[in-house]
């Protein structure tokens, strides 16, 4: 997205978890390409902030009508 372009961060959007299959590879692909931040977008399980945080990801969630809300 544009949005992620901006501000050089890519998005997970999920409806609480990680799909089985992105979580497979996730932590060498965040490990490979030397990512450090994460835009969850919505709700998502403790569990799995948690699981990136512990990637050395630094996350931030977005909740509200529009991501404006977040940029303020």
């Amino acid at each position: 997205s544009v949005y992620a372009g901006y501000k050089g961060m890519p998005f997970i959007l999920s409806d609480k978890q990680i799909p089985s299959q992105i979580d497979s590879w996730l932590p060498d692909y965040i490990r490979k390409h030397n990512i450090t931040k994460v835009i969850v977008v919505g709700q998502m399980d403790a569990g799995q902030i948690i699981k990136l945080k512990m990637m050395n990801v630094d996350v931030k969630q977005v909740y509200g009508e529009s991501i404006s809300q977040f940029t303020r």
